[in-house]
């Protein structure tokens, strides 16, 4: 079972955010570092129209957390931004409620959400969450509503 919250804007991240960061250094994903910046600097709040920041927990414990910002390529479409699920909690369904809720937010504020996805497993779980490949700069796949 596990519970999926918002991260308010005036709050901090997450307790264990930094074991979630270690988990993300070990894998070599560095977006997760840099949502620690730019979210400590306030460059990256996602606080503006139709963002959020979403975190999936277990038995209390940061277990993924995922994002929708402004997108900076698409006018009035959003991004997915900084999706991550800690390996010991793959696999029971979670990154995929957390993409589902994301996406429903989505769809209550844009025409459509895009997302750059860094590796061909990523980019295939956006396909099977109904994202279609996209040939755009800085988009690899994109979702109109």
């Amino acid at each position: 079972m596990f519970v999926i919250d918002r991260c308010l804007p005036t709050s901090s991240l997450p307790q264990d955010f930094d074991d979630l960061r270690r988990d993300a250094v070990s894998e070599r994903y560095r977006f997760v570092e840099r949502l620690h910046k730019d979210w400590g600097s306030g460059a990256m709040r996602f606080d503006g129209r139709g963002e959020v920041l979403l975190m999936a927990a277990v038995a209390g414990t940061c277990a993924g957390l995922g994002g929708l910002t402004a997108d900076p390529c698409v006018p009035a479409a959003l991004r997915l931004r900084r999706f991550y699920v800690r390996p010991q909690f793959r696999g029971l369904g979670l990154g995929r409620e957390l993409a589902i809720r994301l996406l429903g937010h989505a769809r209550n504020h844009a025409p459509c959400v895009t997302v750059n996805a860094g590796t061909a497993e990523a980019g295939a779980f956006w396909e099977r969450m109904g994202l279609l490949p996209a040939a755009q700069s800085g988009i690899t796949h994109r979702l109109d509503f």
